[in-house]
């Protein structure tokens, strides 16, 4: 039986077989991979291996991707994207996005590599090298179409709710519909509490519970009420 070396690994083995090449699958396959062709996909740009399709040559990664690229999606780099804000306030104002706007929200619309997203969010990540993930990105300065890098931070809801009670934006106290109690009522139950009436009596008085009572006085409710 005739020895020959592997065409990958050099490794010697025995064979009856003329035309074999590799002393195993895992040669075999590895050769395979190390011949087959490079490609740079024409939609993300990602560099894919993969052989000729029917002798040509391979457009495409995936088929969300060759999907895309058929469908026609516009691909957005970031002049294009710069384009639609309005930077004529100066580097320090807001630049609002001048596309599409939600009617609900306010916040620009972009569809992004075949994606629609928020144009603020877009504006973070183009400033920023990645986008924010998981964490919701806030305006400084209140102003939802505002694309300005400068205007926006990334944080978690509890950041973002912290930024609304210190501007004086949350619907809090009388601003809520579902409060029982006025900022006059809350002065006078503690002003009460502090000459020694009780929880009980005092929710009598102005139909809330004694526990609300109780946490009105301790200032857990109407913190901002001096």
């Amino acid at each position: 039986m005739p020895i020959i070396a592997c065409a990958r690994c050099g490794e010697e083995f025995k064979t009856d077989d003329k035309r074999r090449k590799y002393c195993s699958r895992q040669c075999f396959y590895a050769a395979s991979r190390d011949l087959t062709p490079t490609w740079t996909c024409k939609w993300c740009g990602k560099a894919f291996k993969s052989r000729l399709a029917h002798g040509q040559e391979r457009k495409y990664c995936s088929y969300t991707c060759a999907s895309m690229g058929h469908r026609g999606w516009r691909k957005w780099d970031e002049k294009t994207f710069w384009d639609r804000v309005d930077k004529s306030g100066g580097a320090d104002s807001c630049w609002p996005w001048t596309g599409q706007i939600e009617v609900k929200n306010g916040y620009g619309v972009v569809s992004f590599n075949g994606k629609t997203r928020k144009a603020h969010r877009v504006a973070y990540a183009i400033a920023n090298g990645q986008g924010p993930g998981s964490r919701l990105v806030c305006h400084h300065c209140d102003n939802p179409p505002c694309c300005n890098p400068k205007h926006l931070f990334a944080g978690t809801p509890l950041d973002n709710s912290r930024d609304r009670d210190m501007k004086g934006r949350g619907i809090i106290g009388e601003r809520n519909h579902k409060s029982k109690v006025r900022e006059s009522d809350v002065r006078e139950i503690r002003a009460l509490a502090a000459k020694g009436q009780t929880g009980v009596h005092l929710s009598g008085i102005y139909g809330i519970t004694p526990a609300v009572v109780s946490k009105i006085v301790r200032r857990q409710l109407w913190k901002h009420v001096t």
